[in-house]
């Protein structure tokens, strides 16, 4: 069969030659090319480089009180929170390098870390005690804080302690008690010296010493050595220092608490320095005497 030439039936429309959705009128108005306003105004000032001078209060009203205790050359390896803190992460051989013999268990302390906060990651501004006093008293670098950026330094008069913004500032009732090492040379030197710093109550605050018994006598505060020890036979633990500083700072605690005052203090503890320092100063005193009598017996044979 051939094909047909012609369709069987024509189509039933023509084909459209438009789109049929065509928009059902022309846009209203043109988009606008600029804004409609402009901004209102421009900065009155640049932004401010500083902190503000007067920071924001607290979120509470509370002023809680504050105990700031300090100890002299002490190994924290000493403190059994820090011994099982370095056992356990760079392992007890390293830790113990005394023997186990010298292992100490500080129950008390190790409470205040569980209960408040351990830091490991902890420097010292200065290997010295002047200097690293001075700037936990200031939270400004040895070098900012005058003459004690060395040891046996004067702290700056000008300076101002955090116990002085918490007296001025929040109305606290503030102390110090313990070895200061911040006014010079003087040495023991009792009470505040003339530079009170922001410690209101300061009696048995003193310059320098690493006394193990300290007393009242005739109303002034005097302080003994080891050697010293027989004088105090039977009241040694009222007179031994570190006992009779934390006393002193209770009863501090306790007046405050009396008077419904927020506190803020410092028990600044000489102890464990003085007597390491008697023991080292005992065996260079046998060097030399050795060295001096190996010296005589060379010269003189």
């Amino acid at each position: 069969l051939s094909p047909t030439t012609t369709p069987t039936s024509s189509p039933s429309t023509s084909p459209t030659l438009f789109p049929t959705n065509l928009p059902s009128s022309t846009p209203t108005s043109m988009p606008t090319l600029t804004p409609t306003t402009s901004p209102t105004s421009i900065p009155t000032s640049p932004p401010s480089y500083r902190p503000t001078s007067n920071p924001s209060a607290a979120p509470t009203s509370k002023r809680p009180n504050l105990v700031m205790i300090i100890t002299d050359e002490h190994n924290y390896r000493t403190l059994s929170c820090y011994r099982d803190y370095l056992a356990s992460n760079i392992g007890a051989s390293k830790v113990d390098v005394w023997g186990d013999a010298t292992r100490l268990s500080t129950p008390h302390i190790d409470t205040l870390a569980k209960e408040g906060a351990l830091f490991s990651n902890f420097y010292t501004v200065a290997p010295l005690c002047t200097p690293s006093r001075a700037s936990f008293m200031t939270g400004m670098y040895p070098a900012s804080t005058g003459d004690s950026e060395l040891n046996h330094g004067a702290m700056d008069r000008s300076l101002k302690t955090f116990a002085a913004i918490l007296q001025e500032q929040r109305g606290y009732h503030t102390g110090y008690f313990g070895k200061w090492h911040l006014d010079g040379d003087k040495s023991p030197g009792w009470g505040d010296n003339g530079r009170e710093f922001g410690f209101k109550e300061n009696k048995y605050r003193f310059n320098r010493g690493h006394f193990k018994f300290i007393d009242e006598v005739n109303g002034h505060m005097e302080g003994y050595e080891i050697d010293q020890a027989d004088l105090f036979e039977g009241r040694q633990s009222d007179h031994y220092t570190t006992d009779y500083l934390m006393d002193r700072g209770i009863e501090f605690m306790n007046r405050s608490v009396a008077k419904n005052e927020p506190f803020a203090m410092v028990i600044s503890i000489p102890d464990p320095h003085g007597m390491c320092a008697f023991f080292i100063h005992s065996i260079l005193i046998n060097i030399i005497m050795v060295s001096y009598i190996i010296c005589t017996m060379l010269i003189n044979p």
